[in-house]
């Protein structure tokens, strides 16, 4: 399976400011936008589990007898990331004069990410998952890491 993918996002924070008898912190709202392109390839397989295969009396209805037998998508996500508009403040000081510091950090630029995962129907409503990525910098102060993530999905 070949999916392109485009994607706007609006992010916003507010947090609230602190302080304590020798110091103190002021947030001002941050937001940003992003506009990711890409595209998603990966196997599309019927996740229908069917019938159970165990060969415990307990599970004879609801498990596979082994691994090989469970139904399994795993996908690749490229995409190049555009942060525009990005904005906050952050301010700090002491009861000093002239202590105040104001920080206005930017993540506005370019970044390549590269996402992968797999999940797995485990149980006839148990479906587990994995991702895990990584974000490079091309240009500006944009996004740079590695992330990663585990789900676990049950129906009801």
């Amino acid at each position: 399976m070949l999916e392109p993918q485009l994607q706007y996002t609006w992010q916003g924070l507010s947090l609230d400011d602190g302080q304590d008898n020798a110091s103190y912190v002021k947030f001002g709202h941050g937001s940003a936008q992003h506009v990711r392109a890409g595209f998603r390839l990966g196997s599309h397989h019927d996740m229908n589990f069917g019938k159970g295969t165990s060969s415990r009396d307990t599970l004879r209805g609801s498990a596979k007898h082994s691994v090989r037998e469970l139904p399994v998508n795993w996908w690749v996500q490229p995409s190049v990331i555009r942060t525009f508009s990005s904005r906050g403040d952050m301010s700090m000081g002491t009861a000093a004069a002239g202590s105040n510091m104001t920080f206005s950090p930017s993540q506005n630029g370019t970044s390549l990410d590269l996402q992968a995962g797999l999940e797995a129907r485990v149980r006839e409503n148990i479906t587990l998952g994995v991702q895990a990525g990584y974000v490079h910098s091309v240009s500006g102060s944009s996004a740079e890491g590695y992330n990663g993530q585990a789900t676990l999905n049950v129906t009801f």
